[in-house]
């Protein structure tokens, strides 16, 4: 068994668990729980991390029961939910952006700086991973353009 499968998920439900446990400290504030972007933040991170345990669960147990299309399909499914949890963590990069505007700290502070940066981070990495991978896809379409019209006009 592939020890990344396994390893990765677990980072990453103790890195969900963290912003959990800062949401929750956060929604006490008074003008955190004025901004409109809270909303349903931590609920996403909760089921993020029921998804991830269940990943785990299906992947521990996939050389015992699942076929490899069955398997393809929930690595799929999977894959899916990560995209959508970086939608969410863009959220919740506007929302503390929005309480560092305002000034709110609410004891808080080095959490929000943390998580701030550590995002700001993260979604530059997706954000040029996303750039490179739109550059290959464009160069290959552009190949596979350029040769089948080479073909068709070698045929005429």
């Amino acid at each position: 068994m592939n020890i990344h499968l396994i390893l990765g998920p677990i980072i990453a439900i103790g890195i969900l668990g963290y912003l959990i446990y800062y949401l929750r400290k956060i929604e006490k504030c008074v003008c955190a729980s004025k901004l409109p972007e809270k909303k349903y933040i931590k609920e996403w991170f909760i089921f993020q991390i029921i998804a991830t345990i269940i990943y785990i669960i299906i992947i521990v147990d996939y050389y015992n029961v699942m076929s490899k299309s069955t398997f393809n399909i929930v690595i799929g499914i999977y894959i899916t939910i990560v995209f959508i949890n970086f939608i969410n963590l863009a959220r919740l990069f506007i929302y503390i952006k929005k309480l560092r505007e305002l000034k709110c700290d609410c004891g808080m502070l080095k959490f929000q700086n943390f998580i701030y940066y550590d995002l700001m981070i993260a979604l530059s990495i997706v954000a040029v991973v996303l750039i490179i991978i739109a550059i290959i896809a464009i160069y290959i379409a552009f190949n596979f353009f350029t040769k089948s019209r080479n073909k068709n006009k070698k045929l005429k």
